[in-house]
């Protein structure tokens, strides 16, 4: 297992800090004083909790280390049905929310300052969606020509969604459980993407569309 793997299995499993002591790895668990290192420590400090893990010694583990640790920029996603990524920049300006560009997504701002989120603020307009640049890169991946006839299935909280709609005929977004699904609605509903229609789809079994219904179908599976 590589070490990026390693710290988010045991992260999943108990609340910890995860450092580094050269080449190895150094998991601080709530409330230990002294980190665990190794695996055999881990596997009997662990066990009382009835969490077992394993570290390995790996090259570069700062890096992952770091990266894992960090807290990652609150990025968004103009909505471009209604503006673009120049007057969202311009309008967040107007209410002391600083941004950059990302460096790749064509749609997406990185908030250096500021609260975008604030109530009465540019977020209650629907001018952008909070997604990180990496999902952005998946709606641009799944582009299609306009007019297509897109299903984005896993499609909940409706980032992709709303990325999606942009000149497409008809966009179909699904997800299998209730609150997922109104989540859903609301993220469509503030953005007043209006030619969306959404379906609550069964989590086993076929699925209720005909075969070839669609031009586009996207499924970014959530992990859980």
């Amino acid at each position: 297992m590589d070490c990026l793997g390693l710290f988010l299995k045991i992260s999943c499993r108990l609340p910890c800090l995860i450092a580094s002591k050269g080449d190895d790895v150094l998991i601080f668990v709530e409330g230990d004083e002294q980190p665990i290192e190794h695996g055999v420590q881990i596997a009997e400090r662990g066990g009382e909790r009835g969490v077992t893990a394993h570290v390995h010694r790996c090259r570069h583990v700062n890096v992952a280390v770091t990266f894992n640790n960090t807290t990652p920029p609150l990025t968004l996603r103009a909505n471009r049905l209604r503006t673009t990524r120049e007057a969202l920049a311009a309008a967040l300006d107007g209410d002391d929310v600083t941004t950059v560009p990302t460096g790749h997504a064509p749609d997406g701002l990185v908030v250096t300052s500021g609260r975008p989120l604030a109530r009465g603020g540019v977020s209650a307009g629907g001018l952008f969606v909070v997604q990180d640049e990496a999902s952005q890169l998946i709606a641009e991946l799944a582009a299609s020509e306009p007019g297509a006839r897109v299903l984005d299935l896993c499609a909940s909280p409706g980032g992709k969604s709303v990325s999606l709609s942009v000149g497409r005929r008809l966009l179909v977004a699904c997800d299998v459980r209730t609150n997922r699904v109104r989540l859903l609605q609301r993220t469509l509903r503030r953005c007043r993407i209006e030619h969306a229609r959404i379906v609550h789809v069964p989590a086993t079994g076929e699925l209720p569309f005909q075969a070839g219904a669609f031009d586009v179908v996207l499924i970014d599976a959530p992990c859980s």
